[in-house]
């Protein structure tokens, strides 16, 4: 990864006294639409600049970091909870100002794609600067995960444990160490997708990486929106935007049967496709050549205009 080469797009961003960061990739063609990427639970604008720059070949692609991810102020920085209302608050603050006279397609990767939906059922005035959303391995409820029952409770009480600011203290300062984490990778890299290297990308690269990720993203944040994820559900509005959901054919954490069905109470414009991606978030250090397939054709296309 070449960080000079990321960081020429990065600028600061302040918002609601929170300090964080955007990325800004213009186009690379003569496609002039606004593209609005939001990333998911565990990552940065470092690793999803693979993204930015494969789909700036269908338009302008912003992503800006939200409070308590990617190096950002946390919303208890101003003693305010991570909730996806906040989050969805703060979002819809951001495409105010930003996209004022401009029509946009919201990008969305797992945990964001109920932040921009919940956005959206709250801020309706929103939805006619919104072109579609383009939901990768999104969902909207709580029964989307296929884990068993005594995973998904172990996991909530884990979180609100985690949330609490001792314990996520203690968490920060002495367990999220980078020998701790490298170690902890190592051990599960046989089965953890992430850590399967293609040839081009060390196992050293790859853990410095996720060192990072787990240095930058916000503890307590982490474990707060965690709960919330087992505590969705978007069901309860409908939302009057296209929405073009992609999805792996096999997904560790969810069901996508249940995810579609769910999808279809909210959105009367509803079409799914299957991408070539492997599970349910692609390699922390992909190249665009490596991103573009796993868009399927009919969404290429689709942003495209085509």
């Amino acid at each position: 990864m070449d960080k000079k080469k990321i960081d020429r797009y990065i600028t600061e961003l302040n918002m609601d006294g929170l300090r964080g960061r955007m990325l800004r990739k213009p186009a690379t063609g003569s496609n002039k639409q606004e593209i609005l990427l939001i990333y998911g639970h565990h990552s940065s604008l470092e690793r999803m600049y693979s993204f930015a720059d494969a789909l700036s070949d269908y338009g302008s692609v912003t992503i800006p970091d939200l409070p308590g991810f990617g190096g950002m102020d946390s919303f208890y920085s101003i003693g305010e909870k991570p909730s996806i209302d906040q989050l969805g608050d703060y979002l819809a603050a951001f495409v105010k100002m930003k996209y004022k006279r401009k029509k946009v397609i919201l990008v969305g990767f797992s945990l964001s794609v109920p932040i921009i939906i919940n956005m959206l059922q709250r801020y309706p005035e929103l939805t006619s600067r919104v072109t579609y959303i383009l939901s990768v391995v999104g969902f909207v409820h709580k029964e989307d995960f296929a884990m068993p029952d005594r995973y998904q409770r172990a996991l909530k009480a884990l979180s609100w444990v985690g949330s609490t600011k001792v314990v996520s203290f203690i968490v920060s300062k002495l367990i999220l160490r980078p020998f701790v984490i490298k170690s902890a990778y190592r051990l599960v890299a046989s089965r953890h997708q992430k850590m399967k290297s293609d040839g081009q990308i060390s196992i050293n690269e790859l853990l410095d990486f996720e060192v990072e990720l787990w240095t930058i993203n916000d503890v307590r944040t982490w474990f707060y929106t965690m709960g919330e994820m087992f505590r969705l559900d978007l069901c309860h509005t409908r939302v009057d935007v296209p929405i073009h959901h992609v999805s792996p054919d096999s997904d560790a954490y969810l069901d996508d049967a249940v995810v579609q069905q769910h999808m279809q109470i909210i959105f009367k414009n509803f079409k799914s496709y299957k991408t070539k991606m492997l599970d349910h978030a692609p390699s922390v250090v992909a190249d665009k050549k490596e991103i573009l397939p796993l868009f399927p054709p009919k969404v290429r296309k689709l942003l495209a205009n085509r």
